[in-house]
């Protein structure tokens, strides 16, 4: 396998060749034979995230030999894993954990929190997860359904962390990556949603803001979700999409339009637009037009006027309008707090364009704020107005 030579500093050179060449290679199939010898009675476990045939066994005076036969029918975007150890395995509903003898405990721990989750979301697929120590000093790494990790000492909160990514692509399956890694993804902020509450989950979210706002502004090439080959797009950017998606349309549509989703049907890009249509009954082609067909890059939202006037029941409207300096319309949360909550209410604001929201509160407002966290822009510098002393 040979690409063009690029250097780590020649800024995002490398990452852009690997991307395209993952793309070029994703239908790609690849079939392999390897022979395993059992020497001394030591028998080792040979494992791949691909089809497996049960293995041949041939002996001699001296050694057993395995040969297994592995076929990758389709890479994808998945890096194909070969590992070879004397593990010992634990079986799951989900799937299989393999570990180490010295490392008993840590695994019937990790098997007891993998066969007590459910994925957060689902269409059918129950292609079995395999879970693979790895030493404690090594990084966790994942590919597919497939992830190998260290078995150290954690909370079962954090468990659920580590496993949901895994979890997810055993039941959820799309040849779009897109959908395939952003729903993964996803999951992890639901998972977070669900364990420690909202903000939480966009906690996360605003820790990967930054990253994809500065590949919107470096890449050279523009890359929509469609066919994206950069990681920071079909993993992060599809992350804050399937976020904003669930947002609009709402928690059961969302996941009643995912469990619908057949990856076979699914040949234009279109097909997830449809089915979040025709079950939510709302135009979303502004949406998919801005953020998943084309790279428009980024909203950047300020609030450039807010009025304020006094009912005749005591409270107050106050009038907010906010600008969108950037490329790429969105549904955006405006907040103003007041003692001990606060009032809010969603504002389509387009690209280039402003928008204008009426609130009612009951006391008056002294801050507004627009977007929580949950829309990416290129700066949330200036997302506060302060509002000056109401009469």
């Amino acid at each position: 396998v040979a690409i063009e030579p690029a250097r780590m500093g020649d800024g995002n050179k490398v990452f852009d060749l690997l991307g395209r060449w993952k793309a070029r290679h994703s239908e790609s199939s690849m079939h392999v034979s390897v022979i395993t010898v059992a020497e001394d009675g030591v028998v080792c476990e040979f494992l791949s995230n691909a089809t497996n045939s049960p293995g041949v066994i041939s002996e001699s005076d001296r050694a057993v030999m395995v040969t297994t036969a592995i076929e990758f029918k389709r890479i994808g975007i998945a890096t194909p894993v070969f590992v070879i150890a004397p593990f010992k395995s634990i079986d799951s509903t989900h799937g299989k954990l393999f570990y180490l003898a010295t490392s008993e405990d840590a695994a019937r721990q990790y098997a007891a929190v993998l066969e007590k989750m459910e994925p957060v979301i689902s269409n059918g697929r129950t292609t079995p997860v395999q879970i693979i120590q790895l030493p404690d000093k090594f990084t966790a790494f994942e590919s597919g359904s497939t992830l190998l990790t260290p078995l150290v000492d954690a909370t079962e909160k954090d468990i659920q962390n580590l496993l949901i990514h895994t979890l997810t692509h055993g039941a959820f399956y799309s040849s779009r990556p897109w959908i395939y890694e952003g729903l993964a993804h996803y999951a992890q902020l639901r998972l977070r949603e669900q364990q420690d509450g909202r903000k939480a989950a966009l906690a996360i979210l605003n820790s990967r803001r930054a990253s994809l706002a500065i590949a919107e502004a470096g890449t050279n090439e523009k890359q929509n979700l469609a066919t994206a080959t950069d990681e920071v797009f079909y993993r992060t950017k599809a992350m804050f999409v399937w976020w904003m998606l669930r947002e609009l349309v709402g928690q059961s549509v969302f996941e009643m339009v995912l469990a619908k989703y057949i990856s076979e049907e699914d040949k234009v890009p279109s097909y997830v637009q449809r089915l979040f249509e025709v079950e939510s009954k709302k135009r979303l082609e502004w949406f998919f037009d801005d953020w998943v067909y084309r790279d428009r890059g980024l909203p950047d939202f300020r609030i450039t006027a807010v009025f304020v006037r006094k009912e005749i029941d005591g409270g107050f409207l106050v009038t907010v309008t906010v600008e969108n300096q950037g490329g790429a319309g969105a549904e955006v949360l405006l907040r103003i707090p007041q003692r001990e909550s606060e009032v809010n209410a969603k504002l389509l604001v387009p690209a280039n364009g402003k928008a204008t929201a009426r609130l009612h509160v009951n006391l008056p407002p002294k801050r507004v704020i627009v977007n929580d966290g949950s829309v990416p822009e290129t700066d949330t510098s200036d997302n506060e107005y302060v509002v000056e002393s109401v009469k």
